[in-house]
């Protein structure tokens, strides 16, 4: 980007890019200024609560997915996430969110910004602060059908 220019530069893509190994290239773009603003899916939120809450290993995108899935494990591009991180997302997950229903006013149901804050506050030992307009493209709105 030339220091004459003068536009905004905004990158999107889908969540499976940052589980697919492309976090670090995105983090260089933002790191280096060449990117003003992410819109991205809400995937990503997702994924970041698990890793949150459990190990993720940096594997290879050549693992055999049968045979890890047989260990336990899944495979999401390079990185290897135990099975047990998806039940621990699920049983840190409902009770917050039937907690969070209590709190909204119906009269003016929270944003999706505004649950991801929320849900930020219950990390153990982070902060997790995104900007997130749509929601409903991610694993954790389903349980919003439960």
């Amino acid at each position: 980007m030339r220091p004459d220019d003068r536009c905004t530069i905004f990158l999107g893509y889908t969540s499976n890019l940052i589980s697919s190994g492309i976090r670090e290239t995105i983090r260089f773009l933002v790191q280096h200024k060449m990117v003003d603003a992410i819109v991205t899916t809400a995937g990503g939120v997702e994924e970041d609560l698990i890793k949150c809450l459990g190990s993720t290993y940096i594997g290879d995108f050549k693992l055999e997915g049968k045979t890890l899935r047989q260990q336990g494990v899944n495979r999401i591009g390079n990185l290897v996430v135990p099975n047990e991180n998806y039940c621990k997302f699920e049983d840190w997950l409902m009770p917050i969110l039937d907690k969070v229903l209590q709190e909204q006013d119906l009269q003016q149901p929270w944003t999706p910004s505004t649950l991801i804050q929320r849900l930020g506050r219950y990390v153990p030992g982070k902060s997790l602060e995104k900007i997130c307009p749509v929601f409903a493209d991610d694993h954790t709105a389903l349980h919003s059908f439960s």
